[in-house]
Parts: C-alpha cells; sequence; structure tokens
C-alpha cells in the first residue's frame, strides 16, 4: 500500500471506528453514522469535505470482511 492510499484508509478507519469496535444493534449503528456524516472534515486528497451515511456504512462492511486494507482504495480497472 502506497503512502496515499495509506493516508485514505486511516482517514476511513478513523471515522467508522466507533461503529466497529463494538457490536452496535441495528438501529444504532445507523444513528451513529448519521452522527458522524452530519461533521464536516479534511478528506485526504479531496476537496470534499462531506461523508454519506450510504459511505460510512460501505467502509463498514469492507473493513468487516477485508479488514484494515479494504479501506484503501482500489486502483482504477480501465487503465
Amino acid at each position: 500500500m502506497d503512502v496515499k492510499a495509506e493516508k485514505l484508509a486511516l482517514f476511513r478507519y478513523g471515522l467508522i471506528a466507533p461503529l466497529v469496535v463494538e457490536v452496535l444493534p441495528r438501529g444504532e449503528l445507523t444513528r451513529r453514522a448519521q452522527e458522524i456524516a452530519s461533521r464536516h472534515y479534511e478528506i485526504p486528497l479531496s476537496t470534499r469535505t462531506t461523508v454519506s451515511v450510504d459511505t460510512l456504512l460501505h467502509w463498514v462492511v469492507r473493513y468487516r470482511h477485508g479488514g484494515f486494507e479494504a479501506l484503501a482504495p482500489k486502483p482504477r480497472q480501465d487503465r
């Protein structure tokens, strides 16, 4: 994993850590994701400042299935 990918994976993990550290009831997971998504962030390598609830939940699934490495961006397949 290169430095840029690691920075982005660390940022993503920092956001979803409260969602994956403990097992949460179904409604609580969504509520906490909404709380996290309501804030503004300085996202590495991006001009965007917000993250959607769906994106956070997608990162949670990726982390649970593939660990930290799954949070790194995947290379494009059309090159």
